[in-house]
């Protein structure tokens, strides 16, 4: 009789706790904001330099600035990870002198589903991780002089490598501060079918970008 008393207290007690022991809570949480890039394109910058006859002394290479525009939601799928997806538009604008002057500009949609492995704590999260996805480029050049302006587009893969550190303000505001490096392999920037091209050079969507993000987390 004892014995049955016992298993009996000892089931209803665990069903009572079982009760209270509450699922751990998996975090969604969408991040957006504003970044600035050097980015690289061999093949635009050829390209550029020749078209508007730029002298050698005034070329674009190496590292110019850009403008990064991004929002990412993500999920916890487990203690350490998080997937999700991220929409990032780079812009870059540059005037040009050479023997002709004018200006220009490219941009990309860059979509693509990233992973994260995280460590987080009371007011913080740390992030690692990258992502793959497809770039949409276009290319516009503008003739100040003749007040004549072309638009060309390509695509390609993109993909990337970050850091990222979000710092909580209250319960579901965090502040985000980030670092990545991002690469583009595409085709030729055309029209319709028309590649660009001139004397034999052509430009590719074919970048490596260097940059920071500043931004706000929302955590549900």
């Amino acid at each position: 009789m004892r014995n049955t008393f016992l298993l009996s207290l000892i089931f209803s007690c665990s069903i009572a706790s079982a009760q209270f022991v509450q699922p751990e809570r998996r975090a969604f949480q969408i991040s957006a904001g504003l970044g600035v890039d050097a980015m690289s394109s061999h093949s635009v910058f050829t390209y550029i330099n020749t078209l508007f006859g730029v002298p050698s002394t005034q070329t674009l290479g190496g590292l110019i600035p850009a403008t990064e525009f991004f929002i990412v939601p993500e999920y916890q799928i487990t203690d350490h990870w998080l997937v999700g997806f991220e929409y990032s538009y780079l812009l870059v604008s540059k005037s040009v002198a050479g023997y002709y002057a004018g200006e220009y500009s490219e941009s990309i949609h860059m979509p693509m589903m990233i992973a994260h492995y995280c460590l987080h704590g009371e007011g913080y999260w740390l992030k690692c991780g990258g992502g793959i996805g497809y770039n949409f480029g276009t290319l516009t050049q503008t003739f100040t002089d003749i007040g004549s302006e072309e638009t060309f587009a390509a695509q390609g893969a993109g993909m990337k490598l970050e850091a990222v550190m979000n710092l909580a303000f209250d319960e579901h505001w965090y502040g985000m501060l980030s670092g990545d490096v991002r690469w583009g392999i595409g085709n030729t920037f055309a029209d319709h079918g028309t590649k660009a091209d001139y004397q034999s050079v052509s430009p590719q969507l074919n970048y490596i970008t260097v940059g920071m993000k500043l931004g706000m987390m929302y955590q549900f």
